[in-house]
């Protein structure tokens, strides 16, 4: 081979490359033609990468508060129920697959009080939401269960706020993908809610979203059909962020805030 160039197409997520005589005209190499291009995921900014560090960290935290709090009220929980924090954590999962203490399946299909004289059913019908009874811990000068009151610090530990917009106005924010990018980061965070985009398919979400000819049932419409969703939860929360409403029983999991459900947000 008397001489030959390589040429390279660069981009931010593939890059191409072709091997030419002086000629311009392709190398064959062993049957094959010299060229071809590789595809890779796009390199995130620096402001990017810290919004990302910075999830990180807030999520590290958040880990780091609840077990000082665990820490804390660990002595007097276990004075009154053994097994709290481990069905706290067994929670998570559906009734077949929850252990008890000694690894065997449960008697009770309850996540937090056991008792015969009050269960899960007794609270959630005492409290509705958490909020209910942060309220009456304030509101009230009277002696709690210590689980209760681990409840309502717990929540407020974890649901403290975020810092996601660091640096920049809320009023004045006009990149479309880093804060919906922050908004990913608090479904996983708050809710659990997992989902990953890339570039392409944000900018085709920003066009939904910025179109001022779309009605809220046609934007809902169409971003439903972008993620493919098909739980109610999901659903529900497509339509808050189309500008529409939704149940908060739905969004949150909870049979019992079906009696609010009629002050939709």
């Amino acid at each position: 081979m008397n001489g030959y160039y390589i040429g390279l197409d660069m981009g931010t997520g593939s890059i191409g490359w072709a091997v030419t005589d002086k000629e311009y005209k392709i190398i064959r190499k062993h049957n094959k033609m010299l060229w071809g291009f590789r595809i890779f995921e796009t390199a995130n900014t620096a402001e990017e990468r810290r919004t990302f560090r910075a999830g990180r960290r807030r999520s590290e935290r958040k880990k780091q508060r609840i077990n000082f709090l665990q820490e804390i009220f660990a002595e007097e929980i276990s004075k009154v129920d053994e097994g709290f924090y481990h069905r706290l954590k067994e929670s998570r999962y559906v009734p077949e697959d929850k252990k008890d203490l000694d690894g065997n399946m449960p008697k009770l299909p309850y996540n937090l009080f056991v008792e015969c004289e009050f269960t899960d059913k007794d609270y959630h019908k005492k409290y509705p939401t958490i909020y209910h009874l942060r309220n009456e811990l304030i509101k009230k000068d009277e002696k709690y269960d210590i689980r209760l009151l681990y409840l309502a610090l717990h929540h407020i530990l974890k649901h403290r706020g975020h810092f996601l917009f660091e640096g920049r106005s809320i009023e004045n924010i006009s990149d479309f993908s880093l804060t919906f990018k922050d908004f990913l980061t608090c479904l996983r965070e708050e809710l659990e809610i997992d989902i990953n985009i890339n570039e392409d398919e944000l900018n085709e979400l920003e066009e939904i979203f910025k179109d001022a000819n779309k009605s809220i049932k046609k934007k809902s419409t169409e971003l439903n059909k972008f993620f493919s969703f098909k739980e109610k939860r999901e659903k529900a929360i497509i339509n808050l962020i189309s500008g529409g409403k939704a149940k908060l029983s739905e969004i949150f999991q909870n049979e019992e805030l079906k009696e609010f459900d009629k002050d939709s947000i």
